[in-house]
């Protein structure tokens, strides 16, 4: 059986889009999935003796309770720019799988609809 070059490109175009089509499948599933999953919370303990020391460090002249504020104030806003960091990448990686499929999954019917109805076949043979 010999095939031509326009069925060997049509066949190869299918194979292709289809395998990027369940790929797709398999990240939008994933990407879905992390919306369940629970986030992420760096260690409080360290970071906020951390950031005591360098508060005081760089503001000497501070009494503690103003230091202890400043910590509390800074842990909650690195608190709040982890969840808003984590939300985003959570909605790019659902809106990339979904693009894969959504891109895919006509290239790939459109092929194999050729493929199968016999327009790949050439008109040279």
């Amino acid at each position: 059986m010999k095939y031509s070059l326009r069925e060997l490109y049509f066949y190869s175009v299918s194979f292709v889009m289809l395998l990027i089509l369940v790929l797709g499948v398999y990240q939008l599933i994933d990407a879905g999935m992390t919306f369940w999953e629970p986030r992420y919370e760096p260690p409080v303990y360290e970071s906020k003796l951390r950031l005591e020391e360098e508060i005081r460090q760089k503001y000497p002249a501070l009494e503690e309770g103003e230091i202890k504020e400043r910590v509390e104030r800074q842990m909650e806003e690195m608190a709040e720019n982890e969840k808003e960091r984590q939300a985003y990448y959570r909605w790019r990686n659902l809106v990339r799988a979904a693009a894969l499929v959504l891109i895919s999954l006509p290239l790939y019917l459109y092929h194999w609809r050729k493929v199968r109805s016999g327009g790949a076949k050439s008109n040279l043979d």
